[in-house]
């Protein structure tokens, strides 16, 4: 494990410790509500609310026990701070939530990801899982299994898209109702949903002296079991990569005549695409290019309906100009004659616009396309009137 990883293991272990929580917009104390039009500002103000509350010069009187405490929750939130005002991390805070113990790819820094559409996955395979070729699970002894009693013999190992493997296990035999388990560094497997329920159910993998293989379970699940659902891949040839100021985003049409799509970010740690709104339902939904075939594959189950597509905005109906107060500013127009328009205003730490009518809030992204022509993105109708 890197040092980085170090950070963010410990982050997560003293988040739950003294907050009972991992959710970094909790820890600062931020709404549902004022995430939606969240600051730099607005970040920096919560933090100092709460700087003033735990930081160790204002805990000087206090018991040894009340010392500590107030010294894990002001390096809490002093890295909840760092994480939510860098755009990139934000971002990717935001999207995938913390990255450790899940499915994400060894890094490859033979290249920069962010001009190589395909990042080396020599892992990759398109083809079924080959229990003689992957190594997946651990003889008896490799692993300390003295923790891990409840034997579950009714399991599936499904191979994810860019080549790792994923843990199903089946809900009291009933293989409509199951639990999914992501593969670790420590060679064990853990429930999708544990830090989100804050519980530690893991399994491992483990093979008797014959070569049969078997998992151990430990713990019980503090979370529900989901649908079964068979995550097909299939070759998509409807679609459009586009770059944006920060990484790039993969728009899936849904249809041939293109008037619904699916949003995917690419997520530079997992060098895969992933379906934004699934994400948001839990399931993280996944593309990639193939190296070998350069096309693009998809997993075709998604946990969210395809949205309505926005045409693009094309440069002659667009400006960038500045506010009053010299902030960024894009003016969309409403009419050929460009009379009336819409104007958003800039949100620096996501890295987008949103609409400055408050009612509205709706988005709008910069893209570039393949052949380096700027457009203006919208995901959804206005809910203003210019």
């Amino acid at each position: 494990m890197n040092n980085s990883e170090n950070i963010e293991t410990e982050l997560i272990r003293d988040c739950n410790l003294v907050f009972g929580t991992t959710n970094l917009y909790t820890i600062l104390d931020i709404t549902e509500e004022q995430k939606r039009n969240l600051t730099e500002d607005g970040i920096k103000r919560a933090y100092r609310k709460l700087s003033l509350i735990f930081h160790p010069d204002k805990n000087v009187n206090k018991t040894d026990d009340e010392k500590e405490t107030a010294a894990l929750k002001f390096n809490c939130i002093n890295e909840a701070r760092k994480i939510l005002l860098d755009a990139t991390k934000a971002d990717l805070y935001d999207l995938d939530g913390f990255l450790i113990d899940e499915e994400t790819p060894e890094e490859d820094n033979s290249g920069d990801d962010d001009d190589n559409e395909t990042a080396p996955m020599d892992s990759y395979q398109s083809q079924d899982i080959n229990d003689e070729e992957m190594d997946y699970s651990s003889n008896e002894s490799d692993v300390d299994s003295d923790d891990y009693k409840a034997f579950s013999p009714d399991y599936e190992i499904r191979q994810l898209i860019y080549g790792k493997t994923k843990l199903i296990t089946f809900y009291l035999n009933d293989r409509s109702k199951c639990y999914h388990y992501y593969l670790s560094k420590d060679k064990r497997y853990y429930c999708s949903k544990r830090q989100k329920e804050n519980h530690s159910c893991s399994a491992i993998l483990l093979k008797r002296s014959n070569g049969e293989q078997y998992i151990q379970m430990k713990n019980d699940h503090a979370c529900e079991p989901v649908d079964y659902y068979d995550d097909e891949i299939v070759t998509i040839t409807n679609f459009e990569i586009y770059q944006k100021q920060i990484g790039k985003e993969l728009f899936i049409f849904a249809d041939e005549d293109r008037s619904h799509f699916y949003q995917y970010y690419y997520v530079k740690q997992k060098k895969c695409y992933v379906c934004a709104q699934c994400r948001k339902n839990g399931k993280d939904t996944k593309a990639i290019i193939n190296p070998k075939t350069r096309e693009l594959e998809a997993e075709a189950f998604h946990q969210c309906e395809p949205q309505s597509y926005i045409p693009k905005i094309d440069a002659s109906k667009y400006l960038l100009d500045k506010s009053i107060k010299g902030k960024p500013l894009l003016v969309v127009f409403a009419d050929r004659l460009k009379k009336t328009c819409f104007k958003f205003h800039w949100h620096k730490n996501k890295s987008f616009y949103i609409c400055n009518e408050k009612t509205c809030s709706i988005s709008a992204k910069i893209l570039k396309s393949s052949n380096g022509e700027k457009f203006v993105q919208m995901y959804k109708e206005h809910k203003c009137h210019v």
